[in-house]
């Protein structure tokens, strides 16, 4: 008989002290990981709260013009916004992201990191190293900007495509400790929106406005809002051209009443412009009547062309810009007036029209006046931040609306407030109010806009945008401010073209005017319905117009986007259904 076949060795268990020693480690490594976890977090949570501290404190340095301890501020910034990105935007803060146990807070820590890394550094770098070297003048400070083009792209584009990221956090479902930091970092980061693309946008137009490379010819628009129209700050009471070199200005063509005479060629427009608006927005008087001001830009460069000029932009200004430039500026003289800072409003709206009753010599003096504005704000030492706190107000209003000939300028300032247009359908509603009565009274016009959103969140919903109208005229005005309705209505009354802009895919259920149903007309402007009838204003007496549409459920937040009038219209958005968001972020 064979041997046996003798069993095979089996290897030693491992006895308790092994596997003491493994779990002991084992157990160190889990807690060191959980000790650098918490450390990654506490450091980052310290970052962006010394960051938020930066911000408030450059703000802050900013607005008292102070800005070399503004650039180091803002160095700060960049620095603590950098640490942020590192501890809470990488391993192995960012691991707990992935896990399905970790929750909201640590998503939302994440995406601030991201944002700290990506949008606040880059752009707080840029913005210490325009601030470290004020420049001598404006043209100067464009250069600087200008330098700055590609990192102000790369900020923008990156808080593009994380806001909607921010926009879905909610800070109401966070653990307690973090919510309201949260949030605030949140809001502030998503109101940089409106700075931060205007300033590429700034980057990109502005050294060509200036003529710093060649020369260009521009229109210089002054917006009258005392006759209000729906885009471009007012009526286009007065313009000229001027020619930019090297950063100086020169008003080198003036209007004249022949020009108003003239009709531009609408073809070169959407046919729908011509069909809701008519033959009236071939003139200069009709220009504007729109709410998409690059429309009415490019009928005003038409008509500048009768002056013999070939603009390569046109630029609208209203009183209430020309006023904060002033502080800039300090004070102009023309024809024996003296405009300051804290006279230009009340002269560029109502005193220029009773001090200087002709209309050609009314003319001479507004541009005058404002071409000298120009030439002192390209000869001054002025900064980015100065010319960002004197103009934020009227910019934020639409006061100070920009058109270029240039696609790829045009496009940058669409994206601004700057460019004065209106978005492409979606759920921004909008409304134009346009002076249908020939005066000059709207500087005494109250507006107060309402939309109100009520029904289901599926399928079709009901919307409502009321527009209440009060004109409060003192006595003793001339006729060339009253206008016709002195004579047809009684002194102080007027008439308005109000055309309600709907949300796209809205249909117009009814109209009325102080609850009595009225005709209207109807027309489409950049995919959005429009419905408008002719309102007439008794002195003193509030009217109100109301129009109701079905909107598709689904489209979205609310808007309602203002014009630039004489009195900033009041303006509320409330929708009363159950999917409304509770928290709406900034920005």
């Amino acid at each position: 008989m064979g041997q046996p076949i003798a069993s095979a060795p089996q290897p030693p268990r491992p006895t308790r002290r092994w596997r003491r020693v493994t779990l002991a480690v084992v157990g160190a490594a889990l807690a060191l990981l959980v000790g650098w976890v918490l450390l990654a977090g506490l450091l980052g949570a310290a970052h962006l709260r010394a960051a938020q501290a930066s911000v408030a404190q450059a703000t802050d340095q900013v607005q008292r013009a102070d800005t070399a301890a503004a650039a180091a501020s803002f160095a700060a910034v960049a620095d603590h916004a950098d640490g942020a990105a590192r501890w809470l935007g990488a391993a192995p803060w960012s691991w707990l992201a992935r896990l399905p146990w970790a929750g909201e807070t640590v998503a939302a820590t994440v995406l601030l990191g991201q944002v700290a890394g990506d949008v606040v550094a880059p752009l707080s770098t840029t913005a210490a190293q325009v601030l470290a070297q004020p420049p001598a003048d404006l043209s100067g400070a464009a250069a600087d900007l200008a330098a700055q083009a590609d990192a102000l792209a790369a900020a923008d584009d990156a808080l593009r495509r994380l806001r909607p990221d921010l926009e879905a956090v909610d800070p109401a479902a966070l653990l307690a400790p973090v919510q309201e930091p949260v949030r605030r970092a949140r809001d502030e980061v998503l109101a940089l929106t409106p700075g931060l693309t205007g300033a590429r946008a700034a980057a990109v137009v502005l050294p060509s406005l200036l003529g710093v490379d060649e020369p260009v010819d521009w229109v210089l628009v002054g917006a009258q809002p005392a006759e209000a129209r729906g885009s471009g700050g007012g009526f286009f009471g007065a313009f000229g051209v001027m020619r930019a070199a090297e950063g100086s200005l020169t008003l080198s063509l003036t209007s004249n009443d022949a020009v108003f005479d003239q009709q531009a060629d609408l073809s070169v427009l959407p046919p729908e412009v011509s069909a809701l608006w008519g033959p009236a927005a071939s003139y200069v008087w009709g220009h504007n009547l729109t709410r998409h001001y690059p429309y009415a830009a490019t009928l005003m460069r038409q008509t500048a062309a009768g002056l013999g000029a070939d603009p390569r932009f046109v630029v609208s200004v209203s009183p209430a810009v020309v006023t904060a430039l002033l502080e800039v500026t300090g004070p102009v003289q023309a024809m024996g007036v003296t405009l300051d800072a804290s006279t230009a409003q009340q002269f560029l709206t109502r005193t220029v029209y009773q001090q200087f009753p002709d209309a050609a010599q009314k003319d001479e003096v507004l541009l005058t006046l404002m071409a000298q504005v120009f030439d002192r704000l390209t000869t001054t030492a002025v900064t980015p931040a100065e010319l960002a706190r004197v103009l934020a107000g009227p910019l934020a209003s639409g006061e100070l609306v920009v058109w270029s000939a240039d696609p790829r300028q045009q496009e940058a300032l669409e994206r601004t407030v700057v460019g004065g247009a209106l978005p492409i359908g979606g759920p921004t509603s909008t409304v134009a109010v346009n002076n249908a009565g020939g005066g000059k009274m709207d500087a005494y016009l109250a507006t107060d806009l309402q939309y109100t959103v009520t029904g289901p969140c599926e399928g079709t919903a009901t919307g409502a945008i009321a527009v209440s109208l009060r004109l409060d005229v003192p006595p003793g005005l001339p006729r060339y401010v009253t206008g016709v309705e002195g004579e047809a209505s009684g002194y102080g009354s007027g008439r308005m073209l109000v055309h309600v802009y709907g949300p796209e895919g809205a249909a117009i259920t009814a109209l009325d005017v102080d609850g009595t149903p009225v005709a209207w007309v109807s027309g489409t402007e950049r995919g959005h319905p429009v419905w408008g009838t002719e309102v007439v204003l008794p002195a003193g007496t509030p009217v109100r117009l109301t129009a109701t549409f079905d909107q598709p459920a689904d489209l979205g937040t609310a808007q309602l986007l203002p014009q630039a009038m004489a009195q900033p219209p009041s303006v509320s958005v409330r929708d009363d259904r159950s999917c409304a968001p509770k928290d709406p972020p900034s920005g």
